[in-house]
């Protein structure tokens, strides 16, 4: 149970990892801002660590990703969940009495964490998408993928393609903040992902 768990929390995090909006919230992001959602997002890891993995499976994300609102969507969906009372106590014992200002702050954190790391591999993303499409036409074309591989694949390249429009939109001060802050999100994200 406690590998499906950790499974479980890899999947959701590592989608978590590529959400974004930036309309969730007017105010721009600042170092205290950042500061404070990193903590209460270890406090939320730490309390997802130690649920039974099925209070959790209401988590698994069966469709392609809103990578726009990733978090405001797993906290919706959480809503009527038996977890949820308890996951908003942890929240707000990190200073957020609405859950849903705690998302936000997440999906507009992503947003430009995503636009940083597009950055970092040059190029715009003009060119970038010509290179995934290219890449896509590759796949259909290959004879040796099922037609399963081909549609997994496409439906990476889609959640790829969503990752830059949402990315396109972050706020050049959003970036900046996340930039200054880059080793504590580092931090925060560097668990998530499968060790294999």
């Amino acid at each position: 149970a406690m590998h499906h768990l950790t499974r479980l929390l890899t999947t959701l995090f590592a989608a978590l990892l590529l959400s974004a909006s930036t309309s969730a919230l007017a105010a721009e992001l600042t170092d205290k801002t950042i500061q404070q959602w990193a903590g209460a997002y270890k406090a939320v890891q730490i309390f997802c660590q130690k649920q039974d993995s099925k209070d959790l499976e209401f988590m698994k994300e069966p469709v392609t990703p809103d990578m726009a609102n990733l978090f405001t969507t797993a906290i919706t969906r959480m809503k009527g969940q038996p977890i949820y009372s308890d996951f908003a106590g942890v929240l707000g014992q990190n200073g957020y009495a609405d859950p849903l200002v705690w998302a936000g702050q997440g999906d507009r954190i992503m947003a430009a964490t995503m636009a940083v790391e597009l950055d970092k591999r040059g190029g715009n993303n003009a060119q970038q998408r010509a290179q995934m499409q290219q890449a896509m036409q590759g796949l259909q074309n290959n004879p040796n993928l099922t037609p399963q591989q081909k549609a997994q694949m496409q439906q990476m390249m889609g959640v790829g393609t969503q990752m830059m429009t949402v990315a396109e939109k972050a706020p050049a001060a959003d970036k900046a903040a996340v930039q200054r802050n880059e080793a504590l999100l580092r931090s925060l994200f560097v668990d998530v992902r499968p060790k294999n």
